[in-house]
């Protein structure tokens, strides 16, 4: 039987190849839509990069492919997953509400999503380092106080595909930076980087992978939570909050949590020290380095928390609130006495809030004007689309 067996020649071999690289390049052909759609959001803060720790392949197109007079004149917003909109849609989060609230006042500079699920100023140290040779109008950053509190473990820095690029467009002086901060890629990871280079630069597939999977709010790998969504924005499962993860119909947090549901403990803000962690501040006096060698003008932004949640659930003691508050005028203090630009947390609404910190599209546009109120008293607005 073994000779009645397909024999692997040469021209099979070649035919199947070529037949094979046909499949990948019409199956990429066809992706074009998609990418097209991607690039049309991109200007207006409705990009965002693929969910995932150190995911930023949408920052990266920012930077690299937006043509040089839109991108000089582009405001950019980094942050964690409550700037990058975890539980919204696309154009309800931060950054497209202050583009939508910049456009109503007739200014049409473009605005950049460039914060990142989990994500937190250190991961905007790739973005600044690129600003060094591609440079923005501004960079507002996203902080939330506590996480500078002493007493904290610091887990090991990712560097993601799409961050690395980055991090090697620097300008001389700030190569010396990262040097200094230990910061500088390997030679590994600089190989990995180049032929990551040649498949974004050739593959649509490889650039645009984050965005084809059928929910964009978690990875493939979280496939149950899809599942869990899928079925509650069927009907088949109460549209609320399911297992900590999502909130399908994007309540408020009040109507999301009832009928004596309680959060989860990973909702509890803890502030583990009073003192501010040194190694975490760094991170901040770094970003503003590295801002200041590219000429681009950095915001500090500090993100509100959700203080009646904590109390309704008793994670947190009037006692322990106070603490908090004292911790951030002094973190606040400081950062301003180091040269930094910052801007307090505003008050939102009790429905501005999802859980503990994350916001409702109503909240998003709250903080949205928050910081286009700052905008436009610091940028003169942009009459013509660069």
């Amino acid at each position: 039987m073994s000779g009645d067996a397909p024999r692997w020649t040469w021209p099979r071999i070649v035919r199947l190849a070529a037949f094979t690289a046909l499949t990948i390049a019409v199956l990429d052909a066809l992706l074009a839509p998609v990418e097209r759609r991607l690039e049309a959001r991109l200007l207006d803060g409705a990009l965002r990069n693929a969910p995932g720790i150190a995911a930023a392949d949408g920052s990266r197109r920012m930077i690299f492919s937006t043509p040089e007079p839109a991108r000089r004149e582009a405001v950019g917003i980094a942050g964690s997953s409550i700037t990058y909109g975890a539980g919204v849609s696309d154009d309800e989060t931060v950054p497209a509400c202050v583009a939508a609230a910049m456009r109503r006042s007739g200014d049409l500079r473009p605005v950049f999503n460039m914060s990142q699920a989990g994500g937190g100023p250190r991961d905007a140290l790739p973005v600044a380092t690129a600003l060094g040779t591609h440079p923005l109008r501004m960079l507002l950053v996203e902080f939330q106080g506590h996480n500078f509190a002493s007493g904290q473990t610091h887990p090991p820095d990712e560097i993601g595909d799409d961050e690395l690029p980055m991090l090697l467009a620097g300008n001389a002086a700030q190569e010396r930076m990262l040097d200094a901060a230990r910061m500088t890629p390997s030679f590994q990871r600089r190989v990995e980087g180049a032929l990551a280079e040649v498949a974004t630069r050739s593959w649509r597939a490889y650039r645009i992978r984050g965005h084809l999977w059928i929910d964009d709010q978690f990875q493939p790998m979280h496939v149950a939570w899809t599942l869990r969504r899928g079925a509650a924005a069927a009907g088949i499962l109460p549209r609320r909050f399911q297992g900590q993860s999502t909130n399908i119909g994007k309540l408020p947090w009040r109507l999301a949590y009832r009928d004596g549901q309680v959060p989860s403990a990973v909702q509890r803000i803890t502030l583990t020290g009073s003192e501010v962690d040194e190694e975490a501040y760094r991170s901040l006096t770094l970003l503003a380095r590295l801002a200041r060698s590219a000429s681009v003008p950095l915001v500090f932004y500090e993100s509100p928390v959700n203080l009646p949640f904590q109390r309704a659930f008793h994670f947190m003691s009037e006692e322990d609130i106070a603490r908090l508050q004292a911790f951030r005028a002094t973190l606040i203090a400081r950062m301003r006495a180091d040269g930094m630009e910052v801007l307090d947390a505003p008050d939102l609404p009790d429905d501005a809030y999802l859980d503990r910190s994350h916001l409702t599209p109503s909240g998003a546009r709250a903080m949205a004007e928050h910081l286009h109120r700052y905008l436009s008293a610091a940028l003169p607005p942009l009459r013509h689309r660069p």
